[in-house]
């Protein structure tokens, strides 16, 4: 975000909305370095929502930003792979992944190509679904229970044992607490962000306009994460959760192959 963009972040408390304004050099400042504060509604036990809005500046367009926070002490994450459900489907809409698995909470994952083919590795219930690529993304992973990001040149030599889920996508957009310098591109976008010493990670969707990729680096590094990486984006973004009385739909323009879900813990 430029330093002369604003930050709207709504917090959602029984029904009300509370909007606060603040220019980033002085959130930052009053807010100290672990991140903004957000006022977070527990969903279920574990899953947690919250939104934010961006005004952007200069030639950045305005967004708004849905946002997910789901524990890993009380979730498991899977991979949504729409090759598995037969009929030679190589694509499907992250809502019938939902429909399809019971996860509460997908969006979408990996890049694919002309043929529908995802790219890149995924991992899900340690299993190889997909094989490692080489290329300058990054690979998200949980192993033990914990989220780490690693580039992809590291990952064969700093890979952790007992990988239950991984999938590799980029660019990395936050890398230790810091935002990366990345090309001025705007568009629809999804990403997941590592919090918490990666107990907790931050899945995030713009809803409405589109991210200028600077701006929202910044923005999620000034929520907190330590490390976070965008999944596909443009018509391959999408979000789909529900779970209780909550349910959302953040559509796509297209099916994807690939994508990262979310389950309670049994």
């Amino acid at each position: 975000m430029s330093r002369k963009g604003k930050i709207h972040i709504a917090f959602r408390i029984t029904g009300a909305a509370l909007t606060v304004t603040a220019i980033l050099v002085v959130a930052h400042f009053y807010f100290g370095t672990s991140g903004l504060a957000f006022d977070w509604k527990e969903i279920i036990p574990g899953l947690s929502y919250a939104d934010a809005a961006s005004e952007g500046s200069g030639l950045t367009d305005s967004f708004h930003l849905q946002l997910f926070l789901v524990d890993l002490d009380l979730f498991r994450v899977k991979a949504g792979d729409a090759r598995s459900y037969g009929k030679g489907m190589k694509k499907a809409f992250v809502h019938e992944m939902a429909t399809r698995s019971g996860a509460v909470l997908v969006v979408n994952g990996s890049f694919f190509d002309e043929f529908d083919r995802p790219l890149g590795l995924v991992i899900s219930e340690g299993k190889i679904l997909n094989p490692f690529r080489r290329a300058d993304w990054g690979v998200l992973y949980v192993s033990d229970g914990r989220a780490g990001l690693l580039h992809t040149r590291d990952w064969n030599e700093r890979k952790p044992e007992n990988v239950d889920f991984a999938i590799q996508v980029g660019p990395r957009i936050v890398v230790g607490g810091k935002p990366t310098t990345l090309k001025n591109q705007v568009a629809r976008r999804a990403l997941i962000g590592i919090m918490n010493g990666g107990k907790k990670l931050l899945v995030a969707i713009t809803d409405k306009g589109r991210a200028e990729s600077n701006e929202l680096a910044r923005l999620i590094a000034s929520m907190g994460c330590s490390d976070a990486v965008m999944m596909d984006g443009g018509p391959s973004a999408q979000l789909y959760a529900e779970a209780g009385s909550f349910r959302m739909d953040v559509p796509g323009g297209w099916g994807v192959p690939i994508g990262v879900a979310f389950f309670p813990e049994k």
